[in-house]
């Protein structure tokens, strides 16, 4: 089982807030996100999301005020064409399809997890083109979201079009949340 150092890192912001309060007072909205490195091929997805849905549980208990929302994990840019065709009939693994395939599998989760209440989805705002159609491949007969070659110029972080395009998805579910919360504090 592969959960990470990266993953023990990620939660350790929201571990401290659970314990010692810091932060949470002055917020209205939390929101923990991994990086795409964080969750690989190798990644027990299951065991992840287990860390992942008990920390949200913890902040939230410690902090009633705090609306926490959980995010999917962020996908990378995968090739396509010819050569990457020749090469996995050839047998070659295609590594960076196999981890994105396991952060569908955690994003997967995340969203059956939280169905009906309000979560930025990171990874399908990523694999949405500007014209709507979704950015996706077939591995193993899993259809698997991909980040779209229009949002990223090195395969795995934004580029501007992208932040921009992310930045409304992320202001979208601030403000649903924020919408179906009571008024006052």
């Amino acid at each position: 089982m592969s959960v990470g150092t990266r993953i023990r890192s990620a939660s350790a912001t929201p571990s401290r807030l659970v314990r010692d309060g810091s932060g949470g007072a002055a917020a209205d909205v939390a929101l923990l996100k991994f990086c795409y490195i964080d969750i690989g091929a190798s990644t027990d997805v299951h065991a992840l999301f287990g860390i992942y849905r008990d920390t949200l549980a913890a902040v939230a208990a410690a902090h009633p005020h705090l609306a926490v929302v959980p995010c999917t994990a962020p996908l990378r840019h995968t090739e396509s064409g010819l050569g990457v065709w020749v090469r996995e009939r050839l047998g070659r693994r295609n590594r960076q399809k196999a981890a994105n395939r396991a952060r569908q599998a955690f994003n997967d989760l995340v969203r059956r997890a939280y169905a009906g209440t309000p979560i930025f989805d990171i990874a399908a705002g990523e694999a949405t083109r500007p014209g709507g159609a979704r950015d996706s491949f077939v591995l193993d007969g899993q259809r698997c979201d991909n980040l779209a070659a229009e949002y990223t110029s090195d395969g795995g972080h934004l580029n501007d079009t992208g932040a921009r395009a992310l930045a409304g998805a992320f202001v979208r579910a601030v403000a649903d949340v924020l919408g179906r919360r009571p008024t006052g504090r």
